[in-house]
C-alpha cells in the first residue's frame, strides 16, 4: 500500500516531482475558470495567489500544509492568467458590433497570406476602427477571408480592410469541432469576412515588419525552392513538413493518411524536431564539434527550425524538452522525462492557457507521456520472450565477424573500428514507439475523430523512415539550390520518388479494409476506464498500485453506469437544429436514444449535410440507426443528406406527404431507401404518428389540394406538431403565408412553445395572423451565413423582436439545442 500512501501524499509527491505537481496545480486551474466561471476578478486571483504564497512561506516548517498551500497558489495564478488571457481577447468596440455588419478596420498583417477551397486566409492585428465616419483606436487579432487579395503586399505589411464582422460561433453539431474555441487557443477574438463588396487598401508605409518578415521571405524563399526542386505533388507534403501549412496538400491524400493514422508525419511535430535534432548533430559530427559547441550548436538549430515553423505547440514543447535535457546534461545532471513534459507544458500554458483545449496540444503532450511511459513497459514484456531479445541483442558487425577470419583485410579492419549495429532493433523498436504514442493518444484521438487504425503500427516502420529520409536528402538539396538549381532539381527526383513510395504504400494499406475502427465515440468514462485496465495489467507487480487502478477504473465505471440509471434526462426529449448551411435539418431524440430525423440539409459534389455534419452528429451521440426520416419536401436543400446517411447507416421508416413530385432526384433517393428495407411511409392531413409514444406527432399539413401541387413545393412542405405532455413544437418546412392561412382552421391547436420558422426566415412565410395564433415562446431559424436569399429577412426578424419571441439562429450560433421533460421547455447553450 506503500504506491497508495505515496500518491496521497502530498509533500512527498511534491519533493519527488515539484514540477508535474505544479504543472497539474495549473492545469486544475485553468479547468476552474473554463468550466466553472468564478465570479472572480483577475486582481483578487492575484492577490490570493499571493496570500497563498505567503502563507506557504510562513508555515514552511510544516511541510504538508505548505505544500497544499503552494498548489493553492498556482491554482489561483492559473486562474488569473486564464482570465486575463480571455480579457485580452476582447474587443472594446468590436465586441458589441452587430454580427455580420459591415466595418471598417485598419492594422497590420499579422501572418502569412494562404489559399484554401479559392479563398485567401490571414490574421490580422487590428489597430483603429471606423465607427459612425470616426477612426477609434482598438486592438486585438482576427481572422480574415477574401476571394481577392492585392498583389502589391509585403508580408507584415499596413492594410485597410472593409469587410463584415463575422463573431465565432457554436460547432456545426453538439461534439463538433469547436471553432471558436481553435480561435480563442490562436488568440483570435473575431472573423472579419470580405464579399464582393468588400475591399482591401495596402498602404505604402512597409518599412517594419522585422523578424517577421524576414521570417516570412525566407518561408516564400523555401516554397519557391521546394516548388522548383520538387513535382506538383511532393511540393505541398514538403511544405507542411518544413514550413508546417497543410492547405495546398490534396485532401485526399489527408483522407488516405488519417485512414491509416499517420496524419501526424504531414505536418510539423515534435517527431520533425527530432529528425532536425539528428540532422545537427550528424553535422556536428563531421565538423567533429566538442561537446559543448556540438550541444550548443544543436540547440541554435532546434531553436532557429522552431522559429522558422511558426513556434507551434508541438514545435515549441519539443524544443523546450531537448533544450532543458540539454542544459541539465551539460551539468552532469539527470532529469526525469515526466518532469521535462510537465516544464514544457506549463511554459506553453503560461503563455497561452487556451492551449489545453486544443486538440494539437492534447495530441502532442499525450504522445510523449504515452511514449515516456508505455514504451519501457512494452519493450521488458517484448524481450521476456526469447525471440525478441534475439532481435534486440542481435548485433549485426559481431555476426560479419564471425563469418570472417580476422586475418583478412576487411574482417580486421572491421574488428579495429569497434563498430555495434542492431540492425534487427530498429523494427520492433519503432513498433513499440508507435504502439506507446497510439496508447498515449488514443483516448483524445477517440474522443475527438472516433477513429483508430490498427495499420498505422506496420504504416509507421516505412513512412517515418521515409519521411526521415526525405528530409535528410532535402536539407542539402535546398542548400545545392544556391548555388546549381539543376543539379538540385535532379536531386530532387529522388524525393519525389521516396514520396511516391510513401503514397503509394499508404494507398496501398487505406485499400485493406477491417483494419481501423471508425466513427466510433465512447463515453470519455470508458476510455478512461480502460486505459485505467491497461495500466493496471502492466503495473500488476506493485500490488498498492494495482489496487489503487482497479479501484479507480470500478469507481469510474459503477458511477457512470449508476448515474445513467437514476438520471432525469432519461425522460427528456431533445430539439438539435443543426448548422448545416443553407437548408434545414432537426433532429429529435427521444428515450432510449430513438431518433426522428427532420429534413438533412443539402447535397452537392462539393459538400453533403448527411456526410459532414448529421452522420458525425448521430455517431457522437450514439445512435446506429434512424427510426423515422421525415421529408418535408422534394427540395434538395431539405432531403440532399438523406442519400448518404441511407448508404451509411440503416433507415427505418421515410415519412414524407406525397409520391406524385416530378423530381427525378427524390423519386431515386425513395427507390433506393425502399431497395435497402426502408418502411416508405405517406402520411396525410389528420394522420397520428404514435412510434415515440409518449411522445405524438400530429399531421396537420399540406392540404390534399396543396400535397400534388407542381409548382411551389415549398406550399407541399409536411406539417408536423409534436405533443410530449404539456409542451409542444411546431414543424413546417417551408410553408410560406398561403399554407399557414389554411393551417389557421386549427386554431388553438396550433399554439406551440417552439415553431421551426418556415422557408428559413424570408418574408414568404412567418405571417403575422399565423404568429398570432401559434404564439410560440421560442423560434429557430435555419439559415446559411450570407446567403444569396439574404434570409432571414429583417421585417421577419423585427415581427419576432416585436411580439417578443425569443429567436435561435444557426448563421449566428451554430446548431442550437432545446430540450423537455413534458413539463416545460428549455434551450441547451453550448
Amino acid at each position: 500500500m506503500h504506491q497508495l500512501i505515496f500518491m496521497l501524499n502530498s509533500e512527498v509527491f511534491m519533493k519527488r516531482y515539484p514540477v508535474i505537481f505544479l504543472a497539474l496545480c495549473f492545469v486544475v486551474g485553468i479547468l476552474t475558470d473554463h468550466f466553472f466561471h468564478p465570479a472572480l476578478p483577475v486582481s483578487t486571483a492575484i492577490i490570493t495567489a499571493a496570500g497563498f504564497s505567503l502563507a506557504s512561506l510562513v508555515l514552511r516548517r510544516f511541510s504538508q500544509p505548505a505544500t497544499w498551500l503552494v498548489g493553492c497558489a498556482v491554482v489561483f495564478s492559473a486562474l488569473a492568467t486564464s482570465r486575463q488571457f480571455q480579457k485580452n481577447l476582447q474587443f472594446n468596440h468590436l465586441g458589441n458590433y452587430p454580427n455580420f455588419a459591415q466595418i471598417t478596420v485598419a492594422g497590420r498583417l499579422a501572418s502569412e497570406v494562404s489559399l484554401k477551397n479559392e479563398r485567401f486566409r490571414f490574421d490580422f492585428a487590428i489597430q483603429a476602427v471606423k465607427l459612425d465616419s470616426q477612426w477609434r483606436r482598438e486592438k486585438g487579432l482576427v481572422r480574415v477571408t477574401s476571394r481577392m487579395f492585392p498583389t502589391n503586399y509585403q508580408p507584415f505589411c499596413k492594410l485597410i480592410l472593409h469587410g463584415n464582422w463575422v463573431q465565432p460561433k457554436a460547432p456545426a453539431y453538439p461534439g463538433g469541432f469547436d471553432y471558436r474555441r481553435y480561435l480563442d487557443s490562436r488568440k483570435i477574438g473575431g472573423l472579419i469576412k470580405l464579399r464582393k463588396d468588400g475591399a482591401i487598401v495596402v498602404e505604402l508605409d512597409n518599412e517594419s515588419g522585422g523578424v517577421n518578415r524576414m521570417l516570412a521571405h525566407a518561408r516564400a524563399k523555401l516554397w519557391h525552392i521546394i516548388q522548383i526542386v520538387t513535382d506538383a505533388e511532393t511540393a505541398p507534403i514538403l511544405r507542411g513538413l518544413f514550413i508546417g501549412d497543410r492547405d495546398m496538400i490534396d485532401p485526399q491524400i489527408i483522407d488516405v493518411f488519417s485512414q491509416i493514422g499517420i496524419i501526424h508525419v504531414l505536418a510539423i511535430s515534435g517527431l520533425h524536431v527530432g529528425f532536425i535534432v539528428l540532422l545537427a548533430y550528424i553535422l556536428a559530427a563531421i565538423f567533429r564539434l566538442p561537446r559543448l559547441p556540438r550541444d550548443c550548436f544543436a540547440m541554435l538549430v532546434v531553436w532557429a527550425f522552431a522559429m522558422f515553423a511558426g513556434l507551434k505547440t508541438p514545435v515549441f514543447r519539443a524544443a523546450i524538452m531537448f533544450s532543458v535535457f540539454t542544459f541539465a546534461r551539460l551539468r552532469d545532471r539527470s532529469m526525469d522525462g515526466f518532469s521535462l513534459l510537465a516544464l514544457s507544458a506549463l511554459i506553453v500554458l503560461a503563455i497561452n492557457p487556451r492551449e489545453l483545449f486544443a486538440v494539437g496540444f492534447q495530441l502532442s503532450f499525450s504522445a510523449v507521456a504515452g511514449i515516456l511511459y508505455f514504451y519501457a513497459k512494452l519493450e521488458k514484456l517484448f524481450r521476456s520472450c526469447k525471440f525478441g531479445e534475439f532481435l534486440w541483442q542481435f548485433e549485426a558487425v559481431a555476426a560479419i565477424l564471425k563469418c570472417l577470419p580476422l586475418t583478412s583485410g576487411f574482417g580486421g579492419l572491421l574488428a579495429k573500428t569497434g563498430l555495434r549495429f542492431h540492425l534487427l532493433r530498429y523494427f520492433p523498436a519503432l513498433f513499440l514507439v508507435t504502439l506507446s504514442a497510439q496508447l498515449g493518444t488514443a483516448p483524445f484521438i477517440f474522443f475527438h475523430f472516433g477513429r483508430f487504425s490498427f495499420i498505422s503500427f506496420i504504416a509507421n516502420l516505412i513512412v517515418i523512415p521515409g519521411i526521415f529520409l526525405m528530409i535528410i536528402i532535402a536539407v542539402p538539396t535546398f542548400i545545392l539550390y544556391s548555388f546549381s538549381p539543376f543539379a538540385a532539381a535532379y536531386v530532387g527526383n529522388a524525393i519525389d520518388a521516396i514520396m511516391h513510395f510513401i503514397l503509394n504504400t499508404s494507398i496501398f494499406f487505406a485499400s485493406i479494409h477491417g483494419l481501423s475502427i471508425v466513427d466510433f465515440y465512447p463515453h470519455p468514462f470508458y476510455i478512461v476506464v480502460t486505459l485505467l485496465f491497461i495500466i493496471c495489467l502492466l503495473e500488476w507487480q506493485k500490488a498498492g498500485l494495482r489496487f489503487v487502478l482497479l479501484f479507480a477504473a470500478f469507481a469510474s465505471l459503477n458511477w457512470q453506469i449508476w448515474s445513467q440509471n437514476f438520471s432525469k434526462d432519461d425522460r427528456n426529449i431533445k430539439i438539435t437544429v443543426l448548422d448545416i448551411g443553407q437548408g434545414d435539418a432537426t433532429a429529435i431524440i427521444f428515450p432510449g436514444k430513438k431518433i426522428m430525423l427532420i429534413d438533412a440539409g443539402p447535397a452537392s459534389h462539393r459538400y453533403d449535410a448527411g456526410e459532414k455534419v448529421i452522420l458525425p452528429f448521430l455517431r457522437k451521440a450514439g445512435i446506429e440507426q434512424i427510426d423515422m426520416a421525415v421529408i418535408s419536401h422534394p427540395h434538395m436543400d431539405h432531403y440532399g443528406g438523406f442519400g448518404f446517411l441511407a448508404r451509411k447507416i440503416p433507415v427505418h421508416c421515410a415519412v414524407f406527404a406525397d409520391t406524385s413530385y416530378l423530381d427525378k432526384a427524390f423519386r431515386g433517393l425513395v427507390k433506393r431507401m425502399a431497395a435497402n428495407g426502408t418502411e416508405i411511409k405517406i402520411v396525410r392531413r389528420g394522420d397520428i404518428l404514435e412510434e415515440f409514444a409518449p411522445a405524438i406527432f400530429y399531421v396537420l399539413g399540406p392540404h390534399p389540394a396543396m400535397a400534388k401541387i407542381k409548382r411551389n413545393w415549398n406550399q407541399a412542405s409536411l406539417v408536423l406538431k409534436l405533443q410530449y405532455g404539456k409542451c409542444s413544437m411546431l414543424f413546417g418546412g417551408d410553408t410560406e403565408l398561403a399554407g399557414e392561412d389554411e393551417l389557421l382552421q386549427f386554431g388553438d391547436f396550433l399554439i406551440s412553445d417552439l415553431l421551426k420558422t418556415g422557408h428559413h426566415g424570408s418574408r414568404t412565410s412567418s405571417g403575422l395572423p399565423f404568429l398570432q395564433q401559434v404564439r410560440p415562446e421560442w423560434v429557430t431559424i435555419s439559415a446559411g451565413a450570407f446567403n444569396k436569399f439574404n434570409h432571414p429577412a429583417t421585417e421577419i426578424i423585427e415581427r419576432y423582436s416585436q411580439r417578443s419571441i425569443r429567436m435561435a439562429r444557426t448563421d449566428f450560433e451554430g446548431a442550437l439545442q432545446f430540450a423537455t421533460d413534458g413539463l416545460r421547455l428549455w434551450r441547451i447553450v453550448n
